[in-house]
């Protein structure tokens, strides 16, 4: 699959209840971007530099979904890059729909990840469109909201492969948007094959 800084990781810290085994690669594509494998779930994905790992299991407090939620960010010098995975047996269709990864945003992520959840809840604009990605039907997506006197854009891509959410986004502020470090973030994302 060719698949944003506001947000912090409660920490920075770890969270590992199953542990998902992600596995930094010695072999790095380039000397600057990071290859990450998870031999567990069997997909790809890489960043400029070695991202934070979360891997949470759901319900939460006042959470009602359950899943585990794996979560890899990296802030770049105008930005964050994020890829995500959430396994839930909400997710039995390969479809994924427009109010559902609205849905997925703001009850899963944005609680979890937003200094202030509120931020990106104020002024919000979101697009949602149709995406084919190696055949498989998935969604380009994007959020802008106002951060003070910012106009912040998270962009990405989602596709739902064995019952998980895949997500791979880009956040900065509008005016510091760098569209070829999404695009090769993007293009280094590869799934699992379906079961």
């Amino acid at each position: 699959m060719n698949i944003c800084a506001g947000i912090l990781i409660l920490g920075l810290s770890i969270l590992s209840i199953r542990g998902v085994m992600a596995e930094h690669s010695d072999q790095p594509i380039s000397p600057d971007w990071v290859k990450i494998q998870d031999k567990q779930r069997g997909l790809q994905v890489e960043f400029p530099n070695h991202p934070v790992e979360m891997n949470i299991e759901f319900p939460l407090q006042n959470t009602p979904a359950t899943g585990q939620l794996q979560f890899l960010s990296y802030p770049s010098s105008n930005g964050l890059l994020a890829f995500s995975s959430f396994f839930s047996l909400t997710f039995n269709t390969q479809e994924i729909d427009k109010e559902r990864l609205k849905t997925f945003f703001e009850t899963i992520l944005v609680p979890h990840f937003f200094f202030n959840p509120s931020i990106f809840q104020n002024h919000q604009v979101y697009h949602f469109h149709t995406a084919e990605i190696d055949g498989k039907e998935a969604a380009s997506f994007q959020f802008s909201f106002k951060d003070g006197k910012v106009l912040k854009r998270l962009e990405g891509l989602a596709i739902v492969v064995n019952e998980t959410l895949y997500t791979a986004f880009y956040m900065a502020s509008d005016s510091d948007f760098d569209q070829d470090l999404y695009e090769r973030f993007l293009e280094s994302v590869q799934l699992p094959q379906e079961n």
